[in-house]
């Protein structure tokens, strides 16, 4: 019986991370072989290291289309994980892409 138990939990992971891959391919910014594009640090960070940067985590984070398709993704992940998510606009970016964070405090403060 823990073998059909481990395998449904398996599955419902498996279930889970079709419908995270399905919402972020819906309102993603979406590279040429169709996966999410992620904001990294651009050459000048690197070089620098810069403390503030490192400090507020959006590496690697899933950049989203705008902020209406950030809204709606927060919403049905939200329903998802059952768990609020939160939008916020990236600090680094130059036209002004978002992202979604868990955490209230993640979210920087407005300019």
């Amino acid at each position: 019986m823990s073998g059909q138990r481990g395998e449904r939990g398996d599955r419902d992971k498996e279930s889970l991370l079709a419908a995270r891959q399905d919402i972020l391919a819906r309102h993603c910014r979406l590279s040429g072989s169709g996966r999410p594009l992620l904001c990294a640090p651009r050459p000048v960070e690197k070089a620098h290291a810069d403390a503030m940067w490192r400090q507020q985590g959006n590496d690697r984070k899933a950049i989203l289309l705008d902020k209406d398709h950030a809204e709606q993704a927060a919403r049905e992940m939200s329903e998802l994980y059952g768990e609020p998510r939160y939008v916020y606009r990236c600090p680094r970016s130059k036209r002004g892409h978002y992202h979604l964070t868990k955490n209230r405090q993640d979210v920087p403060p407005r300019p």
